[in-house]
């Protein structure tokens, strides 16, 4: 065992010092990429953000790459994306073949110490970044307050993902730099659950939220919005406050800007270290030619996809930047991230039997009908949901209209855990 151990420690260090060995140039880029394939990896399962904008970009890349090189688009889940984060900096080809999107939080879990990470987030190679967040903050109307002064006074509860999410750790910053009083309730199953849990009363508010996505929800439950996280205000969304208004001294700026980087990260295509410079500027060059493709920016406003690219090396320098503390600022900092115990919210199902109305094409939405008439909806998982069709184990899209289905759930709106459907 002490062997292997050993082994392995020798084998991360080697890693780490070919990262910080120079490259020597090969061959020119489009002789380089010329009948080759880009693996382009994904740090999270199909079918999220994520995924969506990596295979936006995927879709349109490698025509503006010089050789015209094919791409190939992997998923790599795990740890929040950390485990790709890791690959990418220590073992995955460092020639210009492998690009990938990673958490957009992961360079705020480096500073403040966050276990296994074996990556320097400014030794990346940042591409490019498709898009950043219009993330806001949301009270219910009842929840008693009006402003971000009210939740210095008055405690509210705040429903959040979990302890490892960016939402989370925003929000105990909140907390303990700028004096807000969010006691939180976790164990949601994404954004969607917190709103549901919103709409229910169960929490009173919720920071997983993007107000070019959910603006007709928040109007429709008549939602507060205290404030934004960009920096400064998006022009977008401009009468909200941004959150460092509220930082009084110029540590507290410093922090809140350091924390809500993550918002302007986005949703960026990053590299390995050690590519030869001239694979990376080509890289990037592409980038930027991609941003104006007409096919692209087609599909962008076909699909209502949120898009603000920002170059790779503007996002390099805002890497950089967001680093730009002393000493005794990323101690404040890594104090700053305690998060301390979440409440774990509790669940309650219910089983209903419903025929189905609606689908859309994947079988993830569905709207039925129970025996008394009320129509209600519910979200189903490709993995979480158990599904079964006439006895037989079956995936989501086998669903379809009028087959009647007994159906375990939390309500309308909210995400089945099994579902069992009959022709």
């Amino acid at each position: 065992m002490k062997n292997t151990a050993t082994r392995g420690l020798v084998a991360l260090g080697a890693a780490a010092a070919m990262i910080a060995l120079p490259q020597i140039a090969g061959a020119a880029p489009a002789d380089f990429y010329k009948g080759k394939k880009v693996t382009f990896y994904v740090g999270y399962s199909p079918g999220g953000g994520y995924d969506t904008y990596s295979r936006l970009a995927a879709r349109h890349l490698g025509r503006h790459i010089p050789g015209k090189p094919g791409m190939i688009v992997k998923n790599r889940p795990g740890a929040g994306s950390l485990k790709l984060a890791n690959e990418l900096y220590l073992s995955l080809p460092k020639d210009g073949s492998v690009i990938g999107m990673i958490g957009n939080n992961l360079h705020l879990s480096e500073l403040i110490g966050r276990p296994n990470i074996h990556f320097t987030s400014v030794k990346f190679n940042w591409i490019g970044r498709l898009t950043d967040g219009d993330t806001i903050f949301v009270v219910r109307p009842d929840a008693g307050v009006n402003s971000f002064a009210d939740v210095q006074k008055k405690q509210v509860l705040v429903g959040v993902p979990g302890a490892g999410s960016a939402t989370t750790l925003m929000l105990t910053v909140v907390n303990n730099v700028l004096g807000a009083k969010f006691k939180f309730i976790s164990g949601y199953k994404g954004s969607s659950g917190i709103r549901l849990a919103v709409e229910r009363g169960e929490v009173q508010g919720l920071q997983s939220i993007i107000w070019s996505v959910h603006k007709p929800w928040i109007e429709r439950n008549k939602m507060k919005v205290l404030y934004q996280i960009p920096i400064p205000r998006l022009e977008s969304i401009k009468q909200f406050p941004s959150i460092i208004e509220f930082a009084k001294t110029s540590e507290q700026k410093k922090l809140i800007n350091f924390f809500a980087s993550y918002v302007t990260v986005g949703r960026s295509i990053v590299a390995p270290p050690g590519i030869p410079d001239d694979r990376v500027t080509a890289l990037r060059a592409a980038f930027l030619e991609m941003t104006k493709d007409k096919a692209l920016l087609a599909e962008v406003a076909k699909k209502k996809t949120r898009f603000r690219p920002m170059s790779g090396q503007d996002l390099q320098a805002l890497i950089a930047s967001a680093f730009d503390l002393t000493d005794a600022e990323k101690a404040k900092a890594k104090e700053a991230a305690q998060i301390g115990k979440l409440q774990k919210r509790k669940v309650v199902l219910v089983t209903t039997t419903a025929k189905i109305l609606e689908k859309n094409k994947k079988g993830s939405r569905l709207t039925l009908v129970e025996k008394g008439g009320k129509k209600v909806k519910a979200l189903v998982h490709g993995r979480r949901t158990k599904i079964t069709i006439n006895g037989k184990k079956a995936k989501r899209g086998a669903t379809a209209v009028g087959m009647t289905c007994e159906m375990e759930y939390e309500g309308s709106g909210s995400e089945a855990t099994k579902l069992n459907c009959k022709n």
